[in-house]
């Protein structure tokens, strides 16, 4: 979840996932009282490429939940689908 009103504290959790080449859906969460940025402001703020969605959460509303773990899934399984290119030569 991006809280926008601290946008700073992503990069960790962000830098883990790119660093561990897992794939990720950043949720922009929405609190009361707090100002809206477009989804393409967050993405440049948080630095992201065109490739990662990034979508609005409401945690409190079971659909906005539903929505998320379904994109997050299709991220993983898009991603897992890939095969990944083998760098280490056995010995024989």
């Amino acid at each position: 979840m991006v809280d926008t009103r601290r946008i700073e504290d992503c990069f960790p959790a962000l830098d883990y996932f790119e660093a561990h080449r897992a794939p990720f859906v950043p949720a922009v969460g929405r609190f009361d009282g707090s100002r809206r940025f477009a989804l393409d402001e967050v993405r440049e703020a948080l630095e992201l490429g065109d490739d990662v969605p990034v979508l609005e959460c409401d945690a409190r509303d079971r659909a906005s939940v539903k929505e998320m773990l379904g994109a997050l899934m299709d991220r993983v399984i898009g991603v897992r689908a890939v095969p990944r290119r083998r760098t280490a030569v056995l010995a024989r």
